[in-house]
């Protein structure tokens, strides 16, 4: 995926995510995981955010909070 050049340049995340929106959503994917690849250490991070996301579609509804409103 890379060749080992490597070139240092200035963009703001805003131009970042523009660039990543203009991807297939195959090169996206295959972006993800080398991202996710290079940074294994803090993967039990990634997958925290992840799955708190997932979880708050279950757990953010008018019926959970009335389940533990009396806790």
């Amino acid at each position: 995926m890379t060749s080992g050049l490597s070139i240092p340049i200035q963009v703001a995340f805003s131009q970042l995510l523009d660039a990543v929106d203009q991807l297939s959503k195959q090169e996206q994917h295959q972006l993800l995981l080398h991202v996710l690849r290079k940074h294994e250490d803090d993967n039990l991070v990634v997958t925290h955010f992840a799955s708190e996301t997932v979880l708050a579609k279950d757990w953010s509804t008018s019926i959970e909070d009335g389940a533990w409103q009396d806790l």
